[in-house]
Formats: structure tokens, C-alpha cells, sequence
């Protein structure tokens, strides 16, 4: 809507997000938050944030738990008027060492999920999701995710995405097409159980692709970043449009198959432009960041139009220093 929450993880540590409202067509800055209680070695608290109407998720994976170094967390903040305050701070009731939760955070409406790629369970940095609901003002772990093929290494949690009871996970260095050629798993809630729904892969998935490096859900669309595709040169990157459809009936749709729709590289696209390192989808249209793009990095606006996905425009900022760069 009119607010958004931008993460400064290597600010003064801990880190720090601030957010921004956006009046008429000017966008201002309403608030910074940070963590009530910071340890002394704590840090990385703004790694990853997302924001669903009053409330703020952001993401700390290198805060500590007592004697649990690097277990992560993830602190929750509601707007009140113009006032953001922390909510309460989510932990998850297994926590270990390592884990890194909080790496990758999503939130829609009352659910949220968090990505904790270097959890062990499936193996040494597995990685594993944790959905936390809210009921009134508290929010409790509902269910931890893992992926029935996980196995040490896959970092399953790297990246996350929420679309109301969808779930989708991104595995940037699974094997399945080839070394680190990547996967996403969707995982969809039935009250308040959730199941693995479908593992997705690019249909040309080649070794070090690192599909599910980032991705973005929308509704029935899903879209997965691949920034070191080579269709473009070496590294140049790549996104995927994945669609969900099911057969029809009088009151509701059975069936959940998801599809490949389409892919797009970068109509300028060069050499280790690396788009696909950050995606969003909203509907019919989608961006994809391109950072390692001619300095300072470039993004590609896409647009749907039936099945077919086309480039609508190229973005860059107004103003770019000498020496700006990771634009996307």
C-alpha cells in the first residue's frame, strides 16, 4: 500500500529498517525501528524485512539466544498512528546454533514465514521455514517446514514469499538439474496444517543457475530469480514465471498443478548483469534487478499480456554517482 520498510543490516550494529509513507506522491520517512534488547554481539537486524498493512517483519540472523550464537531471530512491529513499536520478538522452539533464522522473511496479514537456510535437521545446512501466526496481539510457531527430498548443503529458507495460505521456498543450491542449479517448494495451508504442494524447476535448469535465489508470490503467480543463468553470457541472470491452474468447477477449483508460463533475461542483458537477484510480482507485472549490470545496475519492468510475459521498460535512478553501483 502506502508504506514500505527498507533494512539496513550493516548500519551501527545491531543494524537498523526504517519506515516510509508515502503521502500524495511523495515518500517520506516515518520511523526507524530497531530491537528493545540488543546483545553485544548481535548484528544483521535488517537482513530481511517485509511489511503486510500495520505491521513489519524484520528479519535478524546473526542475533544470539543466550548461549546460541548465530541462531537468529525475527521481530515483529505494528504502526499505531504514526508510532511503530515491537510487538513481540519470534523465535522458533527448536533453535540451534547456526541456524540463521531470519535470513529471509515474508508476512501476509496475520501469517508469517522465516527462512533459516543453515537449520540442520535434513543435514548439515539443510535449512528449514517456520510459519508463525497471530492470534490478537500474540504470535506462536504454527509449523516448521522442511521439503521431503532435503538433503545437507541445499539451504532450503534462503528465500521465502507468503500469498494469503501459499508458501513458496527457495533452495538456490539444489541439485536436482545439476550442481547449485537450484529449486523452489511451494507448500499451501489446509487450517492449519501445511503440506508440500509441488517442488519447482527451471524446465532448462543447468548446474550453478541458483534458481530460487530470490523469488516473489502473487495470488497464483510465482516468480524465481536465476541471477547466474547464462542465456545472456556468463552470470547475466534470468527470471521464471511459474502459474497455478486447476480444473474448475461450480463453486471451486480442484486440482493444484503448477507450470512454467514463461522466462525472461534482460533485453540489454550482458555478462554478469545478474538479474534475477532480486524479483516482485504484483499482478500482471513483475520487475527483476539486474545489480552487476553497466554501473550502477539496471532493472527490467515485465509485463503479462494473456501468457505472454514482455519487457515493458528498463528502470535506473535519475541521479547516479561516480561510483554508485548494486542498483537492483
Amino acid at each position: 500500500g502506502d508504506a514500505m520498510v527498507g533494512g539496513g543490516p550493516r548500519g551501527y550494529r545491531p543494524g537498523i529498517s526504517y519506515v516510509y509513507e508515502r503521502s500524495g506522491s511523495v515518500w517520506a520517512a516515518e520511523a526507524k525501528i530497531i530491537p528493545q534488547v540488543v546483545g553485544a554481539s548481535d548484528q544483521d537486524f535488517g537482513q530481511s524485512v517485509s511489511i503486510s498493512g500495520d505491521t513489519a517483519v524484520v528479519g535478524a540472523p546473526q542475533f544470539d539466544d543466550g548461549a546460541l550464537i548465530d541462531s537468529g531471530a525475527a521481530f515483529v512491529f505494528v504502526r499505531t498512528g504514526a508510532s511503530w513499536t515491537e510487538q513481540q520478538e519470534l523465535l522458533p522452539l527448536d533453535r540451534a546454533s547456526g541456524d540463521r533464522f531470519g535470513y529471509a522473511v515474508s508476512i501476509s496479514g496475520d501469517t508469517a514465514v522465516i527462512g533459516a537456510p543453515y537449520d540442520d535437521d535434513n543435514g548439515s545446512s539443510s535449512g528449514s521455514a517456520y510459519v508463525f501466526v497471530r492470534s490478537g496481539s500474540v504470535w506462536t510457531e504454527q509449523e516448521k517446514l522442511l521439503p521431503l527430498g532435503g538433503v545437507a548443503q541445499d539451504r532450503f529458507g534462503d528465500a521465502v514469499a507468503i500469498s494469503g495460505d501459499t508458501v513458496l521456498i527457495g533452495v538456490p543450491v539444489d541439485d536436482e538439474n545439476g550442481n547449485a542449479a537450484g529449486a523452489a517448494y511451494v507448500f499451501v495451508r489446509s487450517g492449519s496444517v501445511w503440506t508440500e504442494q509441488q517442488k519447482l524447476l527451471a524446465a532448462d535448469g543447468e548446474p550453478l543457475d541458483n534458481f530460487g535465489y530470490a523469488l516473489s508470490l502473487s495470488g497464483d503467480t510465482a516468480v524465481i530469480g536465476a541471477y547466474r543463468d547464462d542465456d545472456n553470457g556468463g552470470d547475466a541472470g534470468s527470471a521464471y514465471v511459474f502459474l497455478r491452474s486447476g480444473a474448475v468447477y461450480m463453486f471451486f477449483r480442484s486440482g493444484s498443478v503448477w507450470g512454467q508460463q514463461g522466462k525472461v533475461v534482460g533485453s540489454t542483458g550482458s555478462p554478469s548483469e545478474n538479474l534475477g537477484t532480486s524479483v516482485a510480482v504484483s499482478g500482471d507485472a513483475m520487475v527483476g534487478g539486474g545489480p552487476r549490470g553497466y554501473r550502477p545496475g539496471i532493472s527490467y519492468v515485465y509485463e503479462r499480456s494473456g501468457s505472454v510475459w514482455a519487457a515493458e521498460a528498463k528502470i535506473i535512478p535519475q541521479v547516479v554517482g561516480a561510483s554508485d553501483q548494486d542498483f537492483g
